[in-house]
């Protein structure tokens, strides 16, 4: 047993480790069908993983060579180095059917100097993608992804389900916190006043304003139904 956990930790420095950043979400995107499943930097590259979805008869999909990273901490550009299950156009993959997905991974040499926040963008002639400021910090887009599913809720009149979710986005703040934060607090705000209670709604408000969330006076305009 001993000499078996003795090779085990000998591999470990071998195999190195890597930061993963899981369904991070872009502040602007071309192609809505188009999605990233994850972010991986190691100590030798750094991996993108997408998944595209196909919505119309005769579809087809295909990446240029010419697709390089943007790291917004430096500004410093990486080109694009190889990729896995995606033609390079003018090949094309061609869907069989409406819903189909594509899923493929592109390679670039590894980040250094690794922000909050990356560019992924295709140069090429038509119908581009592109991904700008992609957010590599997973508790953030976590919080941001049930954000999004908290509002559908609310707007579908799931009122105990969406309350629950936004409680749990700030419940724990980040430093330099995104958008959603502000905004959750007047959702909950609402649906403090939608059931009647507004003695919950102020305090709601108050512990907003007690918060240190940046440019509250943006955030205020929303505290009403």
């Amino acid at each position: 047993m001993t000499r078996f956990l003795l090779s085990i930790l000998l591999l470990i420095p071998i195999l190195g480790t890597s930061q993963d950043f899981y369904f991070p979400t872009a502040a602007e995107l071309s192609h809505p069908e188009l999605i990233i499943k994850k972010v991986s930097i190691s100590d030798k590259n750094t991996v993108i993983e997408l998944s595209v979805t196909n919505s119309i008869m005769g579809g087809w999909f295909c990446a240029d060579k010419n697709i390089y990273l943007i790291n917004k901490a430096d500004n410093k550009k990486y080109n694009l180095k190889g990729s896995k299950n995606i033609p390079n156009c003018p090949d094309k993959h061609s869907f069989s059917k409406i819903g189909e997905k594509l899923e493929f991974t592109l390679y670039f040499d590894k980040i250094e100097n690794i922000g909050e926040r990356i560019d992924l963008i295709e140069n090429c002639d038509n119908s581009c993608f592109f991904f700008k400021d992609i957010l590599l910090d997973n508790k953030k887009n976590s919080d941001i992804h049930l954000f999004e599913a908290a509002v559908v809720q609310f707007e579908n009149g799931n009122i105990n389900q969406a309350a629950s979710n936004f409680e749990k986005i700030i419940s724990d703040i980040p430093d330099e916190p995104t958008h959603v934060y502000g905004f959750t607090y007047s959702y909950l705000y609402k649906i403090a006043l939608i059931e009647g209670d507004q003695h919950k709604a102020n305090t709601w408000k108050e512990k907003f304003l007690n918060s240190k969330l940046p440019n509250k006076d943006y955030y205020l305009n929303n505290f009403k139904l």
